[in-house]
């Protein structure tokens, strides 16, 4: 199956990783250290990686429900025309120089990767169904679906890794032709040759990469690694703090707030709110997060508002350490050139440890300040 080779050919030279693992402890799966696990995982999905079996690779990535629902769709059949590419995919090889654990995922992180799963097993389930129009399925019936799984925990993990693959393991493999004709006199030149593929050194090439990625683990089945970065993505996009700025415009909406209120915060607490005019209820204000974001439920949270909208949002789980912000990974300030509020990303100046909540707290009320002093609001 071309699609699935390039795709298994992609994670070789995008993220593939993590083969110097260490030796097995021998212990069961509910015995072992989470590094020990996670890094079995790893292990064993780059193996499949280099092996091109998809099927084995999916079980190091996904829930068993959910592999076997790619097996369904046929995802994990490969043509025996590609025998060639598959051999130059075994000549890879990999040396791991760093496998480090940046963070632990929070309580709602592990709550949203049962959704995220929920979803993955939801869009399987729409295309089964009805694979020309199963789109349509799943946009009408995803905010309905509920996890199936359990995630206990996780960690973001950097791997730092040294990496040697064929310079031509692209070649010029047709990945879009899934159909080749069969009158075609090219098509009786088979990939599939098993004339010998084997690379020498000069025809190999090495890199030297970091990756960042989640693993996680489900609970009666052990540690998943996010291979394809779905996580990270889906985390991104539906943290805690992303969910508040969704919900709060209806809120805003029904407020009907005056033109002249500026820029204000409204936060979990007092000692995280400030300026807010006078025509907007506090307490009204909190009260609908705990009734519409759910996630938010033990967390304590700011939102930078307009009269009409949120302009950012931070969310913590212990009031030290920011747990999610919308926009994603950052804080905001005043800029003077422009003279407008503008979003400052931490993975743009390496500084995202140094910020603690109540610092970016700090910077959104300087923000609020400079902003209504420069339009007099």
């Amino acid at each position: 199956m071309k699609k699935q080779l390039s795709l298994i050919a992609a994670l070789v030279l995008a993220s593939s990783a993590f083969t110097a693992c260490g030796k097995s402890s021998g212990k069961g799966d509910g015995e072992e250290s989470d590094k020990s696990g996670y890094k079995k995982a790893l292990s064993g999905i780059i193996s499949a990686t280099i092996d091109s079996d998809p099927e084995k690779m999916y079980s190091y990535m996904y829930p068993k429900e959910i592999v076997e629902l790619h097996d369904e769709l046929g995802d994990f059949e490969i043509d025996e025309d590609d025998e060639e590419y598959v051999e130059k995919l075994k000549q890879c090889t990999y040396k791991v120089t760093k496998t480090e654990e940046e963070e632990a995922m929070s309580a709602s992180q592990l709550k949203f990767a049962e959704k995220w799963l929920a979803d993955e097993k939801f869009q399987l389930e729409c295309k089964i169904e009805d694979e020309d129009d199963w789109y349509d399925t799943y946009y009408d019936g995803r905010d309905d679906v509920e996890p199936f799984c359990e995630v206990t925990k996780g960690y973001k993990l950097n791997v730092e890794m040294e990496l040697s693959y064929p310079k031509d393991l692209y070649g010029d493999y047709d990945y879009d032709d899934e159909d080749e004709d069969e009158d075609d006199d090219s098509s009786s030149k088979k990939k599939g040759s098993k004339k010998s593929s084997k690379s020498s050194k000069d025809d190999m090439e090495t890199t030297t990469r970091e990756e960042e990625l989640y693993v996680y683990f489900v609970k009666g089945e052990g540690w998943k690694v996010d291979f394809y970065n779905g996580l990270e993505y889906y985390l991104d996009s539906h943290s805690t703090a992303a969910m508040i700025n969704d919900k709060i415009y209806e809120f805003l909406d029904e407020a009907g707030l005056s033109y002249s209120s500026g820029y204000f915060i409204v936060g979990s607490d007092d000692d995280h709110t400030y300026n807010v005019p006078d025509d907007l209820d506090v307490d009204d204000f909190r009260d609908y997060i705990k009734e519409n974001v759910e996630e938010a439920d033990g967390l304590e949270y700011f939102v930078v508002c307009s009269y009409y909208s949120a302009r950012y949002v931070a969310t913590s789980e212990n009031g030290k350490d920011w747990e999610s912000t919308y926009p994603s990974k950052s804080y905001i300030e005043y800029d003077d050139e422009y003279e407008y509020i503008t979003t400052m990303y931490f993975e743009d100046e390496d500084e995202d440890e140094e910020f603690s909540y109540s610092d970016i707290y700090d910077k959104a009320v300087d923000a609020v300040d400079e902003y209504n002093d420069e339009y007099d609001y």
